[in-house]
């Protein structure tokens, strides 16, 4: 992007915080509007507001590690819960194969986040802690549940496969001792 446009440092950091602020707003207030539809406009926009604006996120800028893509998952997390509560809504199979099929591409942008598997696994034991939590309320429709959850395990866990060889790789090397561990990076 910065070639693109011709940005100086100053410029790159401009656009860098406002599509994480901007990103991060549409995001939270995506799984607000498709998950708690009973909430009104403002009590959305407030809430996502919050969730851009908190210590945590200003911790990531201003700390050293904040140029790097973990901090992408602070914009995906909400939309996998959205996505989940989406596929939870439909009646059919079909309309979970159908929709499953069009989140592909998004699930496979957020592989960035899972460089380190510490946040798949996280997101994974969170998402099937919500689905506990669906399968309890609509206990009727057993068997669709639990179609959905495993095809949304699936989903999650194939957006892992573009960095599976890495870190098969890397933690090959490791064992081996052939990867100086402080000064090689995980490519």
């Amino acid at each position: 992007i910065s070639s693109l446009l011709n940005l100086k440092i100053e410029g790159q950091s401009v656009v860098h915080h406002f599509l994480f602020y901007i990103l991060s707003f549409y995001s939270m207030f995506f799984y607000l509007k498709n998950s708690l539809d009973y909430l009104s406009n403002l009590e959305r926009i407030t809430a996502s507001f919050i969730y851009v604006f908190n210590i945590i996120v200003f911790y990531i800028f201003f700390y050293t590690w904040g140029y790097t893509t973990f901090y992408f998952l602070y914009i995906s997390i909400p939309l996998f819960f959205a996505y989940f509560d989406i596929i939870c809504k439909f009646k059919t199979t079909k309309e979970t194969l159908i929709f499953s099929l069009k989140i592909i591409p998004i699930l496979i942008l957020f592989n960035i986040s899972f460089r380190n598997p510490a946040f798949l696994i996280s997101i994974l034991f969170f998402i099937n802690l919500y689905f506990l939590y669906n399968f309890v309320i609509d206990y009727k429709n057993y068997k669709l549940n639990i179609f959905k959850a495993i095809i949304f395990n699936f989903l999650l866990i194939a957006t892992l496969l573009p960095s599976l060889l890495n870190l098969i790789l890397y933690l090959n090397e490791n064992l081996q001792g052939t990867r100086d561990q402080i000064w090689d990076q995980l490519s």
